[in-house]
């Protein structure tokens, strides 16, 4: 379950980070 959780958490991070990377532009 955390190995699951592990990636899961990066890619929201990730599509967190693209969205303001958007916003910004």
């Amino acid at each position: 379950m955390q190995c699951s959780q592990k990636p899961f958490i990066l890619f929201s991070l990730t599509s967190s980070q693209d969205h303001r990377h958007m916003d910004l532009r």
